[in-house]
Order: structure tokens, then sequence, then C-alpha cells
């Protein structure tokens, strides 16, 4: 079963995403991007539809 709220987004599709992380003065930075590039948009909105399912971006959503 999918888990919008990412209990255990240490293994959140690891096989599916590349993950970036780099500092910047701010703090950190964090890109997630699909291995395949024809997957972008299916992914923007499943991340989209994840935070208007879980309530606002201050919660504890992906």
């Amino acid at each position: 079963m999918f888990d919008c709220c990412c209990s255990s987004s240490s293994e959140f599709m690891k096989d599916k995403l590349e993950y970036k992380v780099e500092e910047t003065e701010k703090g950190i930075r964090i890109e997630v991007v699909p291995k395949d590039p024809d997957k972008k948009k299916a992914f923007q909105d499943m991340m989209k539809a994840c935070k208007e399912f879980c309530g606002t971006e201050v919660s504890s959503c992906c």
C-alpha cells in the first residue's frame, strides 16, 4: 500500500527515484527526480496529490 505520509521515507520508492542533497547558505536542499525522465510529470502530480490529500503544506506529508 502507498505510504502517503512517508513513515518509511528512507526506502520511499528508492528504485524509482534519485536523491541529491546539497548544502546551501540557509541549510540543505534535497532534489528528488524520477530515474525515468518520462515519469517527471506523473511524479510531480503524485506529490501534489499527496499534499492535497494529507492537508496543508506544514503537515507531516511528503
